[in-house]
């Protein structure tokens, strides 16, 4: 019991969301309080259950652990928010441990300007390079020509030391993994 303490404690001091489920009750054992925000903002009010998505989720996701196949996070979309939950082990006979992540259009963005020393402009062209994107989609998505598209990709290739989009992405891709998802 001082264990678990413990480990909640520290999910809470690292503003982790993470939250505790019995999959037969649908019941919420625990949660941080990021995860209480974040259901309550996604789903309505707070509970102490599951909402419904939710527990239909884990049980096809539990299903098919114990066939050995993939099964995908849950993804609820809010306008450019996602929130994003992901099963991991069970945390005892009776529950399974969820953890949840918000991802966004423009946290990606940001990230990437982070990461890379990039003005937002070249984060937004990268970010759509990672999307797969087109320089004439990505001029017509920022409202600017494919030319200028192309030369902010120049400054983002001589930023990450880079000489292609596949290589661009590549790199931001791995970074912003490392560095927390990206959305």
């Amino acid at each position: 019991a001082r264990l678990m303490r413990q480990a909640r404690s520290a999910l809470d001091a690292f503003g982790q969301a993470t939250l505790a489920v019995q999959p037969e009750t649908g019941r919420l054992v625990w949660q941080t309080p990021l995860a209480r925000k974040l259901l309550a903002d996604y789903f309505g009010s707070a509970s102490d259950d599951a909402p419904p998505a939710v527990m239909a989720w884990i049980a096809e996701s539990s299903r098919a652990r114990r066939e050995g196949r993939a099964f995908p996070p849950l993804t609820r979309s809010q306008g450019a928010r996602r929130l994003v939950f992901t099963l991991h082990e069970r945390a005892g006979e009776d529950e399974w441990l969820l953890a949840l992540r918000e991802e966004s259009d423009a946290a990606a963005i940001d990230a990437l300007q982070a990461a890379f020393r990039l003005t937002t402009r070249e984060a937004e062209v990268l970010y759509w390079v990672i999307k797969g994107k087109t320089s004439p989609d990505i001029g017509e998505i920022l409202g600017s020509s494919p030319r200028t598209v192309n030369k902010h990709l120049e400054h983002v290739f001589a930023k990450l030391g880079v000489e292609n989009r596949t290589a661009a992405a590549s790199v931001a891709m791995a970074r912003i993994r490392m560095g927390g998802g990206e959305g």
